[in-house]
């Protein structure tokens, strides 16, 4: 052996190698010669246990050989000779494993076990299958076949903790499919531990979560009853007990178990979740007076704190007890989710106002529901009517316009979506109604024009707008220069329209935009006295912007054209000049008139960035201010506007909204000036047309209403500037008196 150990450790060496191939060569040979002499005797053996021990040397040569099929050959030929020699069929059993044949070495144990007279072994060696079927991937269905095993095993001996155990494991990992009949083998554990006095809880959780998967709760309630008998347990195995009961409908029976589990448990935690188990308890049993008590425990204590609370409510509110109606909406308020809270808040201001008769109370419950959710539509209307009610007019005006700042907010911040980013015009359908009770007319209409295109359903019939204002609005009156109200965006997308509005004006040509069309150079514009004219003409007025010269293109139906390089001009349709007062043709008419006095639609739609920042330098340079714009610069439009207006003979008055760009230059952005751009027609659109139905409706036919535009166009439309400006363009709504409210005056 020291020699066979020293040519090992020679691994290269080629004398070690030829000395290591002629000891296997020995080796091999005497292996051969072994197994020819044992299955020569067992040929030549008359007594069949004879033979079968000699073939059981023969295979035990093979397993150690590592040749598993040879083995397994010899065995069974073995057990064939002699079904009851017993080391044949473990050995059977060991190759049958090695083979990956887990189902015959299964089989294999399970004849070894039932040749065996003694109750240990024999479940110690079906404990030994029962972990093949557990362990084994190959075993198809393991569940059933380790419940039988193991059942068998724990039948045979019943104080088997190896067989115990395998039923326990066979549980969790594979359910109660296939689980045998084993009532009396468990009663028998039981009652072998109690002798010897080795129930634990674990053993006695374990029987009883057994018994329920085998033989249902009847015989889990029994097992437990029995070893409670016995010895006192802490908490947990009255849990259990209680549980069993609960699936027996012995209701009275698991509060009992609850209630001693109770007593015993010192965690605070533990106690809220059985407080829970004793509020469902109670409640099924028809206790709800005691089932809203452990609800309300049990959310103290933190468990599933928002169930138990609604749960307690709901059954207060079913037997009429205020008091833990009370008790339970004011938990639900300190320690709920903001729905909670808030149904809590309101709950409790109705049952102050109606049922308890403390109306003022109420008042507080409604102003803390506003703080955490100021768009409430029904806490702004209720607040106000109980302060109208005690007479704080001055408070109940202040809820209902807070109420109208709180929605506008919510649209400038979402638009027609809801928190969730779900599509909702709640907020819209809310400042509709407060618009209504403040009495401002314009709100209304403007926001059921909304209403009209997202969500008609919600509108009441006589507070539509063609209800509010039936017929097309007047042209607007000529009021101061309203372009710095079509304005939006930052401090330097302002200036930069400013300038380029003002700037525009003194260019007798914009660098950068192709020839006229030949309409504007071979046609006469349309006469003054034309009604497009006149229409064009009023609108210009209201927007503060220089009434253009007029043009016809007969081919063309609905599209209007802005140029605004050399004399300012619009080219119509002939749909267009058909019914030039419409809202829909005044809609097209704002939009142009905005885009002239931002240069015509070349510069406000299709100007290459880089050279719309030409035209802003330029004009910035032209009154000695330099921009240091980040963005490309077309150097070219900037000289040639600077050469434009260098021999101009007016002096330049754009200075100041030059001044005011370069003061924040470094925040400007071109793709935010575009936007702006947009904003700003749509504006001038809905001032013009006096309907906002047209642009909104275009803007939900080309899906931008939900999108930043037509958040933009919304927040614009519901606010006080837009109302003030409609005021103040004469598109007022007169407000109808009730003869009731009118005094006469002495």
């Amino acid at each position: 052996a020291r020699a066979y150990a020293e040519l090992v450790k020679q691994v290269s060496d080629p004398l070690a190698r030829r000395g290591r191939d002629r000891l296997a060569a020995i080796g091999s040979t005497t292996w051969e010669r072994s197994l020819d002499a044992l299955t020569t005797a067992a040929e030549a053996s008359e007594a069949p246990l004879e033979r079968a021990a000699f073939l059981g040397r023969a295979a035990e040569l093979e397993l150690r050989r590592g040749n598993h099929k040879a083995a397994r050959a010899h065995l069974e030929r073995a057990v064939k000779e002699a079904p009851s020699y017993l080391p044949a069929l473990f050995m059977l059993a060991q190759a049958c494993d090695q083979e990956d044949d887990p189902r015959a070495a299964i089989d294999a144990l399970e004849r070894l076990a039932h040749e065996l007279h003694d109750a240990g072994p024999r479940a110690d060696i079906l404990c030994q299958a029962g972990r093949l079927a557990l362990t084994r991937p190959q075993i198809d269905e393991p569940g059933p076949l380790a419940w039988k095993l193991f059942g068998e095993a724990l039948k045979a001996a019943p104080a088997s903790e190896l067989a115990f155990r395998g039923l326990w494991l066979t549980l969790q990992r594979h359910g109660s499919k296939g689980a045998p009949v084993l009532g009396p083998t468990l009663d028998k554990r039981l009652e072998i531990h109690a002798r010897t006095g080795g129930l634990t809880v674990s053993e006695v959780r374990a029987l009883g979560r057994i018994g329920m998967a085998v033989d249902g709760p009847r015989r889990a309630a029994s097992l437990l009853e029995k070893a409670i008998a016995v010895a006192g347990f802490e908490a947990s195995v009255y849990v259990d007990l209680a549980q069993a009961y609960a699936h027996l409908d012995r209701w009275g029976d698991a509060l009992q178990q609850l209630q001693s589990a109770l007593r015993l448990e010192p965690s605070a935690e533990k106690r809220a979740a059985l407080h829970f188990f004793a509020g469902e308890a109670q409640e099924r049993a028809g206790n709800r007076d005691s089932a809203i008590h452990h609800y309300i425990e049990a959310s103290r204590g933190g468990y599933y704190p928002r169930h138990a609370l609604t749960t307690a409510d709901r059954l207060a509110s079913e037997i009429g007890s205020i008091g833990q109606r009370i008790e339970v909406l004011r938990l639900l308020v300190d320690r709920g989710e903001l729905d909670e809270k808030l149904r809590g808040l309101r709950e409790l201001a109705e049952l102050h106002a109606g049922e308890l008769g403390e109306a003022e109370a109420s008042i507080g419950y409604l102003r803390e529901l506003l703080r955490l959710e100021p768009t409430d539509i029904a806490a702004i209307t209720r607040l106000a009517e109980v302060l109208r009610d005690f007479d704080r007019h001055d408070e109940a005006y202040a809820t209902l316009v807070s109420g109208i700042a709180a929605h506008r907010r919510a649209i400038a911040l979402r638009g027609l979506r809801n928190r969730d980013g779900d599509s909702d015009p709640a907020a819209i359908i809310g400042l509709h109604q407060l618009f209504d009770a403040t009495e401002e007319q314009n709100g209304v209409y403007t926001c059921a024009s909304i209403l009209e295109i997202v969500d008609p359903r919600s509108l009441p019939a006589d507070r539509d707008a063609d209800s509010l204002h039936p017929g097309e609005w007047p042209l607007p009156v000529p009021r101061d220069d309203l372009f710095p109200a079509l304005c939006s965006g930052k401090d330097a997308t302002i200036a930069a329209m400013m300038l380029i509005r003002q700037g525009i004006s003194y260019l007798t040509e914009i660098p950068g935009v192709p020839p006229p069309p030949d309409i504007i150079q071979n046609r006469r514009s349309l006469p003054t006295v034309s009604s497009v004219a006149q229409v064009t003409s009023a609108l210009a007025q209201a927007l503060g912007i220089t009434e253009p010269d007029i043009y016809l293109n007969p081919d063309e139906h609905r599209r209007v054209h802005a140029w605004a390089s050399g004399s300012p001009s619009i080219v119509i349709g002939k749909n267009l000049s058909h019914s030039p007062g419409t809202a829909e043709s005044r809609d097209k008419l704002g939009r142009a008139l905005l885009r002239l006095a931002l240069g015509g639609d070349h510069v406000v739609q299709r100007m290459p960035n880089p050279q719309l920042l030409g035209l802003l330098a330029g004009l910035s340079e032209s009154v000695g201010i330099t921009l240091e714009l980040r963005h490309p610069v077309d150097s070219a439009v900037a000289e040639a506007v600077i050469e434009i207006l260098s021999t101009g003979a007016a002096s330049l008055e754009f200075g100041e909204h030059a001044e005011r760009l370069s003061r924040c230059v470094e925040t400007f952005d071109p793709t935010q000036l575009r936007a702006a751009f947009v904003i700003a027609e749509d504006r001038a659109a809905v001032l013009c047309a006096g309907d906002p139905r047209i642009s909104i409706r275009e803007l939900r036919r080309t899906g931008a209403l939900t999108s930043a535009r037509g958040q933009a166009l919304l927040t614009y439309l519901i606010s006080d500037d837009h109302l003030s400006l409609r005021r103040s363009l004469g598109y007022s709504i007169e407000v109808e008196l009730d003869i009731d409210d009118v005094e006469e005056i002495p």
